[in-house]
């Protein structure tokens, strides 16, 4: 897959959905009967994203990104900036009253790691 970073940072990738496809999924080092399977739909089917000869709905595509460990924006070529918003909120706040945040969130919310 071509992966660029242009002069502001931000990623970009290849425009064409079934080219990121691919290659998504030979980066998880899974075959086209694999990633049918963990879609529950016939290998011809997921064949068809990877020709460009169809392309998945909305909730497919998402399920996709979630099996492949990637994000729709980036399967569909949407440039993603390389600068997280944990980073840019660490920049702004300091790593240290930024983690008292998250600290606060947990205890709100009751999650546990």
């Amino acid at each position: 897959m071509d992966i660029l970073i242009n002069k502001k940072g931000d990623i970009v990738m290849k425009d064409k959905f079934n080219e990121n496809l691919r290659e998504a999924r030979l980066r998880k080092r899974l075959t086209q009967q694999q990633v049918a399977d963990k879609l529950g739909i016939a290998k011809s089917t997921y064949c068809q994203y990877e020709t460009g000869a169809s392309e998945p709905n909305v909730l497919r595509l998402k399920e996709l990104a979630r099996i492949l460990e990637t994000t729709g924006d980036a399967l569909l070529g949407i440039e993603v900036n390389a600068k997280s918003r944990f980073d840019e909120m660490q920049e702004k706040y300091g790593t240290k009253r930024l983690m008292d945040y998250m600290d606060a969130i947990d205890k709100l919310t009751g999650d546990k790691q």
